[in-house]
């Protein structure tokens, strides 16, 4: 399946976003850590950030889904 240019762009920013956030996070405790923080160093709006998670924790289960995948293929 090719993907078109927007999808493209969306998986992108989903992708920057969560880098982004995991950097933070590394970085501060997750409850000190704002999703207005989250936004402006990733350099999207809020709105955008709430399009591909519904929250911090969304962020962290991302994390999880993530090292799951990676420990099942390496298995």
């Amino acid at each position: 399946m090719t993907l078109t240019a927007r999808q493209k762009q969306a998986i992108n920013t989903k992708q920057h976003i969560f880098e982004t956030a995991m950097e933070i996070f590394s970085k501060k405790n997750f409850d000190q850590v704002t999703i207005n923080e989250i936004c402006k160093a990733s350099g999207v709006s809020t709105g955008a950030f709430y399009h591909y998670f519904q929250s911090k924790e969304h962020l962290l289960l991302e994390e999880y889904n993530r090292v799951d995948k990676f420990l099942l293929n390496a298995t």
